[in-house]
């Protein structure tokens, strides 16, 4: 049995791959949103899935209970947790982990793009460059920008997805509606573009989630109308084994499960 720690569309590109395959795997994904990647309205996916957080006790209990061999871990780049926990586990009852990692962002040539270790600097930097801030982060990292313009008096806007708990968790933090601008997903440059624009925002702040999270138009937007882009570096996790592609992860599959 494989165990398939998913909630990003690149997940649901390897399920059908297993499924296609002939391998018996559970999906497992944190909030609902993740079952939405995985059963889209057409063409739903009918396989074993399971929802809610995981760690690293719960990773083993199902590695004991189900019989896991294989670990195919395909979470978001950002998702560091969940991944140091499924190592972990992974290490400590002798089964195999494969991380899929996403290519990251091929980043444009021009020092309109400044890279940051963590949101808290991203944060700092981004208006100490001047201007109104436009975040299009998400909400679970918002905090330190919400308090960085309370303190500088700084002007803040924030891109989320259109569900109810991210723009709930935005008001709880203090920012009023019209600060908040609810886009479903990735979009492409010009729009980018037009959004800057229309906020009149003078800085971009993203995380390298790569092509599939739409930070290279967001980059190219912000670069064509010569504003500064702030990007927060992903997580730094030691991965055992990683694959950049759902093909390579039926390649390995193949060598450790003939």
């Amino acid at each position: 049995m494989i165990l398939l720690l998913g909630g990003t569309s690149e997940s649901r590109t390897v399920a059908l791959a297993l499924k296609d395959k002939g391998y018996r795997f559970l999906i497992s994904y944190a909030t609902h949103w993740g079952e939405a990647a995985l059963r889209p309205p057409t063409h739903k996916l009918e396989c074993e899935c399971r929802q809610g957080a995981l760690d690293q006790a719960d990773i083993e209990k199902l590695i004991v209970g189900r019989r896991i061999s294989v670990i195919i871990d395909a979470t978001h780049p950002f998702a560091a947790a969940i991944s140091k926990c499924a190592i972990a586990a992974a290490q400590s009852l002798g089964v195999r982990y494969l991380r899929l990692e996403r290519p990251s962002t091929l980043l444009p040539s021009t020092d309109l793009v400044k890279i940051v270790p963590d949101f808290i600097e991203a944060a700092n930097l981004s208006f100490h460059l001047g201007g109104k801030v436009m975040t299009t982060i998400g909400v679970r990292n918002l905090r330190p920008f919400v308090q960085k313009a309370q303190d500088v008096g700084g002007e803040l806007m924030v891109r989320l997805l259109p569900r109810r708990e991210a723009i709930s968790a935005a008001l709880d933090l203090g920012l009023f509606p019209a600060q908040l601008l609810a886009l479903p997903g990735a979009c492409g440059v010009e729009l980018n573009r037009s959004i800057l624009r229309e906020y009149n925002c003078r800085v971009v702040v993203c995380k390298d989630s790569g092509k599939v999270g739409g930070t290279p138009e967001k980059l190219e937007a912000a670069v064509s109308l010569g504003l500064p882009a702030v990007m927060v570096e992903r997580p730094k996790v030691d991965y055992p084994e990683v694959v950049d592609s759902p093909p390579k992860v039926i390649e390995v599959l193949g060598k450790w499960l003939p």
